[in-house]
């Protein structure tokens, strides 16, 4: 908010990408703050329209080298790495939308470009466009690190309010000119061989 307040004292209009969440604010306090922000935003530059354009990013889940270790994705890859004896899991059946941090960087680098093109606020969504499963993504992971590491799917209940499905409607994105360049298996291969030289 420091920020946006500062962007509106500024003598030129100025452009404000941020990185929202597909999370409902229910599934947890970072999700809400998020969503609050979200709309904050919308709400300062549908009404500052000169001064502020607020592009709100609806990003996807995000994999890539050097993600936090906390992150699931993170999780998986070097727990497979690690040979760990087993892995414990919920059943795996909610669908993910997993988007490679290359892709994620060449979406908002179009942004930034074709920001001219763009209303005073719109939210745009960004993933691959394919949502696997869980399952498929963790055993994806097991097949290309070679782990001898065991999946034990349903070890694990789901969270309260677990979103069954997540997936991007990139036509938005597509609109601009920019599609995603990594499939989920390629963007693996290049995470796991990086993780592999740490």
């Amino acid at each position: 908010m420091q920020l946006i307040d500062g962007a509106l004292r500024l003598t030129k209009p100025c452009t404000f990408i941020n990185t929202g969440t597909v999370l409902d604010s229910n599934v947890s306090l970072y999700a809400l703050s998020k969503n609050q922000f979200s709309e904050w935003g919308q709400r300062i530059a549908l009404t500052h329209k000169d001064q502020l354009q607020f592009i709100d990013v609806a990003l996807q889940h995000m994999y890539g080298p050097g993600d936090a270790p906390s992150k699931f994705t993170t999780h998986v890859i070097q727990s497979c790495l690690r040979n760990e004896t087993t892995l414990k899991l919920s059943a795996g059946t909610q669908k993910r939308d997993f988007i490679y941090i290359d892709d994620v960087l060449s979406a908002y680098h179009t942004l930034i470009n074709k920001a001219s093109e763009l209303p005073a606020f719109e939210q745009v969504e960004l993933g691959s466009g394919v949502a696997p499963t869980v399952r498929e993504y963790v055993e994806l992971v097991k097949k290309l690190t070679g782990s001898a590491t065991e999946l034990s799917f349903g070890e694990v209940p789901f969270r309260p309010g677990e979103v069954m499905l997540c997936v991007a409607d990139n036509s938005r994105m597509n609109s601009l000119g920019w599609s995603p360049n990594y499939s989920l298996e390629q963007g693996l291969v290049a995470t796991i061989e990086q993780e592999k030289n740490k």
